[in-house]
């Protein structure tokens, strides 16, 4: 198997939706770069890279709650 290390792309700094990339934590059991986030209302959680990059993981939950809440107010 090739070495994970040499194949991951780094994000640290960067910004994805609502997280900020704050280190590398490691990598999953399928070799993808995990990644330690920080959301923007103060939430911190271990990311996959590709869910970043992809667009997939775009907060912790909070964007869905605020969302759903802005929806529940205009009905």
């Amino acid at each position: 198997m090739v070495n994970p290390s040499l194949r991951f792309i780094d994000l640290t700094g960067q910004r994805f939706g609502r997280w900020t990339v704050m280190h590398q934590t490691g990598f999953a059991s399928n070799g993808k770069a995990l990644w330690g986030c920080e959301c923007t209302c103060g939430t911190r959680r271990i990311v996959r890279g590709d869910n970043l990059r992809s667009g997939e993981s775009k907060s912790c939950g909070c964007l869905n709650r605020e969302l759903a809440a802005a929806r529940t107010r205009r009905s």
